[in-house]
């Protein structure tokens, strides 16, 4: 759902010329589900042996969805993301480039998720080109406002999300051959990258909301505490390994509500 969150945002933030026709964003907003749906079912069956491992409850590793059947659905989703994305020509830009991403994340020749620093480039892709098409759907031009708020939240989801969420997953990212820097630095040490990074990334929406839009104040809120948060269990290490993860989703999530707060509140 955080992906709906991320095309809503770009949507948002958009510099709409006039009134955007309702059906085509919905049209959008259906073509871009179908999108991230292909690119997270893909991933699942590309992860299943260390998912397996891991003890996972995605339904492919928990035996709930048979791999042909998913393979069916993908390809299905795949088809509407791109015919629906057709009807909007600048949406389809973002979309090609979205499932290309997800297939380097996720398979060869590029897998990108076998290492940190490559899965930080293709997530900060992934994320950047959600909040593109919430603008492409919208038939608006991006704004600097959304271009900014883009940037800050695309880092924070390469440098902190896609670091915390491999600090539970060393056992199975090990025995598929995976490189992440919790497995191979150990998971402070990734822990350490990720708070360093929510550090900057909120540093940085502080400073370019107080230099360039004062909206933008409401959404760096949520980082600023979650950047907090996870300095803090880097000091303090929480009884669940996955308090870092969690911490990194619900400050996006924070981020994203007070946009559309601020948001109806300006308009």
């Amino acid at each position: 759902m955080i992906f709906l969150g991320r095309f809503t945002a770009g949507a948002l933030l958009a510099r709409l010329p006039g009134g955007a026709h309702a059906a085509g964003v919905a049209a959008g907003a259906v073509a871009w589900f179908a999108a991230v749906f292909v690119v997270y079912l893909f991933n699942g069956l590309q992860d299943l042996p260390e998912d397996i491992a891991n003890g996972s409850t995605r339904p492919l590793a928990h035996g709930d969805l048979p791999v042909q059947s998913a393979w069916l659905v993908a390809g299905g989703a795949g088809a509407l993301a791109l015919g629906l994305s057709a009807l909007h020509p600048r949406l389809l830009c973002w979309t090609v480039p979205m499932l290309a991403l997800g297939w380097a994340y996720s398979a060869g020749p590029f897998w990108a998720k076998r290492r940190s620093w490559s899965a930080a480039l293709t997530t900060f892709g992934l994320g950047a080109c959600t909040y593109g098409a919430g603008a492409a759907a919208t038939g608006a031009e991006p704004s600097r406002r959304l271009f900014l708020f883009a940037v800050a939240l695309s880092l924070w989801i390469a440098l902190v999300g896609s670091v915390t969420k491999d600090l539970t997953d060393t056992r199975g990212d090990a025995v598929a051959g995976r490189r992440t820097l919790a497995v191979t630095k150990g998971r402070r040490a990734a822990l350490a990258v990720a708070a360093g990074g929510a550090v900057g990334t909120a540093c940085f929406l502080v400073a370019t909301a107080v230099m360039a839009d004062r909206s933008l104040l409401a959404p760096a809120v949520p980082l600023v505490v979650g950047a907090g948060t996870l300095v803090t269990l880097l000091i303090r290490p929480a009884a669940q390994p996955r308090t870092p993860y969690r911490t990194f989703m619900l400050s996006q999530y924070a981020a994203h509500a007070a946009v559309l707060v601020t948001v109806v509140l300006i308009r």
